[in-house]
């Protein structure tokens, strides 16, 4: 999954958390929707979503993520699912539980809102049709694989300590193995194969890199976690790239995969993809306050 979706459906799951977390506060079982797979009442909302715009944003995005659960929830499997809560708890820390609690949430039901997040997303891509107009222009921003070393700092202090050595002619090995703080990396010496596809290098490190000629090595990077907003460092040196000449075909998966993800991230796109699932889900807006939603 790209980090700018990831980020976007990550906002949208913890938005549904507070939704759940409003929901027990409910007193009424007047039914909001109905759905092929059930039907969702106020009390699986909040006492009153009808007098402020937020809450009737926080409950177009429930029912979106109900729908797209309901038609696409079975392409999921649970070992996806296990996948992002894994990563997403990674980044709460030790004391996830008490997070999780202090919004109103289980492990059971925070897995629960990661496979809509899921079921959303492969609903996205399985309504993509892509057009010769899509991939020319994936085309223009694919970049073929390129062989690197990268740095991952904890600190700024450090990375530009890392920067003044690599200016002053030390060895990028070296310095991998002093400041690096990624343990994978600095096993490795820092060597990373990656093309533009690759979701798990950063897209600022990716474009800085792309501009490296052989042997070159890039300013600090500086880069935000999209979940987590917290701020790292990277230097990267091309050891070695590629031209990616002329032959579209050769590159046809990646090329798709670019597409693929544009499209995704396209508004009108989205949003026909979600009136769509909504139709095939039968999703009736019973409650006359909130009938305009998606008006």
């Amino acid at each position: 999954m790209g980090n700018f979706l990831k980020k976007q459906l990550l906002i949208m799951c913890l938005s549904a958390c507070a939704i759940l977390l409003f929901s027990g506060c409910s007193k009424s079982n007047e039914t909001i929707a109905t759905f092929k797979g059930g039907t969702l009442t106020v009390q699986d909302f909040y006492d009153n979503p009808k007098v402020k715009s937020n809450n009737q944003t926080l409950l177009k995005k429930m029912i979106v993520f109900k729908a797209f659960d309901d038609v696409y929830g079975k392409e999921i499997s649970s070992k996806e699912v296990t996948k992002e809560y894994n990563e997403q708890i990674k980044k709460l820390g030790p004391n996830y539980k008490e997070q999780l609690k202090a919004v109103g949430q289980t492990e059971e039901t925070y897995k629960k809102l990661f496979k809509q997040m899921l079921a959303f997303q492969y609903g996205l891509k399985a309504n993509v049709k892509l057009t010769d107009k899509d991939l020319d222009t994936a085309w223009k921003e694919f970049y073929p694989e390129v062989s690197t070393q990268i740095i991952l700092f904890s600190t700024k202090e450090e990375a530009d300590k890392a920067k003044k050595e690599a200016n002053e002619g030390e060895n990028f090995s070296k310095l991998v193995q002093a400041y690096g703080k990624n343990k994978t990396l600095k096993e490795t010496d820092g060597k990373m194969n990656f093309d533009s596809t690759n979701p798990e290098i950063p897209t600022e490190v990716k474009k800085a890199a792309f501009k490296l000629k052989n042997g070159e090595v890039s300013d600090i990077i500086p880069v935000t976690d999209p979940t987590t907003y917290q701020q790292s460092y990277y230097l990267v040196k091309m050891v070695k790239k590629q031209d990616k000449g002329s032959n579209k075909d050769k590159y046809k998966s990646e090329l798709e995969k670019i597409a693929t993800e544009a499209k995704t991230l396209d508004t009108e796109f989205m949003d026909k993809t979600i009136r769509k699932v909504m139709k095939k889900d039968n999703v009736t807006i019973k409650d006359p306050y909130v009938k305009n939603i998606f008006k």
